[in-house]
């Protein structure tokens, strides 16, 4: 099978998979001009180029559909043109190019931060609140719970021996096949936030982003932020942890503060329960410390 075909049926397959839905459509598009123009390899830059093109035309589509719905108003006229394409692609929900060196250091990484991950307990990185959420009750009944960068499931698989519903989210591909080999019992999907679609099943008790809001750019943080508010029930909590200390092994990250989440909880209608200012990284890094915040939303 030459490679020129086997990319012929792979669109084709893709179409099919998709068909019915925007992006589909938009894939027969490119199936239709993939065989029309009988594209020869030399030329694969412009059939990247026309991607490139639908997959902006889709974005913008999706932000102003996204606006009618949230305003109430008729959805407003295209202003996308091509030139618009890299910063829509760069910018996107999808988090861009950073997001991809991110994940694909903890791809080539998995098996070294697998074996730092389990190295330490549930109860040493996370005792102090999670304790709290028991004595208060809180954590005493099984909860619907969302644990965002779950990594090598260490916390998942906590939750989930301790009779509770858990759904991970986890981006790096090898991270998941750790996961589903070791947990199999865990459910893991490989999102990025923000990620702007309902998940599976009710709302959630409680969300933990561990390790997670340091990757998110500032420019898609409020986005984020209000994602994952949309899915935490009435009563729950959200539980995230701010790094301090920056990463010399390649990895992308961000300041992050405690003022900044105030503000988007309060957008949110969360409240700041608590906080842990100067928590000593439990992997021993001198130069690294964390802030812990526990979101609340009333139950009423």
């Amino acid at each position: 099978m030459s490679f020129l075909t086997r990319i012929d049926e792979q669109i084709e397959d893709q179409y099919h998979e998709l068909s019915g839905q925007a992006s589909g459509e938009a894939l027969k598009v490119l199936l239709e001009s993939w065989h029309s123009a009988k594209f020869a390899a030399g030329d694969a830059k412009s059939m990247i180029d026309d991607i490139d093109s639908t997959i902006g035309h889709l974005i913008d589509f999706r932000t102003r559909l996204s606006k009618s719905v949230e305003t109430g108003q008729p959805m407003q006229n295209s202003g996308h043109c091509a030139a618009e394409t890299k910063e829509l692609l760069s910018s996107s929900w999808y988090g861009g190019e950073e997001l991809d060196v991110n994940v694909a250091f903890y791809n080539e990484n998995s098996q070294k931060l697998i074996g730092e991950y389990e190295s330490v307990t549930f109860e040493s990185v996370h005792g102090h609140w999670w304790g709290k959420l028991v004595d208060s009750g809180f954590a005493n009944r099984p909860l619907r719970i969302l644990d965002v960068g779950a990594g090598a499931g260490r916390d998942s698989a906590f939750f989930m021996n301790a009779g509770h519903d858990v759904l991970a989210i986890e981006p790096a591909d090898k991270m998941r096949e750790h996961i589903n080999a070791r947990y199999p019992e865990i459910r893991v999907i490989g999102k990025s936030i923000p990620m702007n679609q309902t998940l599976p099943g009710n709302p959630f008790d409680l969300i933990l982003l561990s390790a997670v809001w340091m990757h998110i750019r500032p420019d898609l943080r409020k986005q984020a932020f209000d994602d994952l508010a949309t899915h935490l029930t009435k009563g729950g909590k959200m539980v995230v942890f701010l790094r301090h200390g920056s990463f010399n092994d390649g990895r992308q990250e961000h300041p992050v503060s405690m003022e900044e989440l105030k503000g988007y909880a309060a957008a949110n209608d969360l409240s700041l329960a608590t906080s842990n200012e100067g928590q000593t990284d439990v992997l021993g890094r001198s130069d690294v410390y964390w802030e812990i915040a526990i979101l609340s939303r009333p139950s009423i």
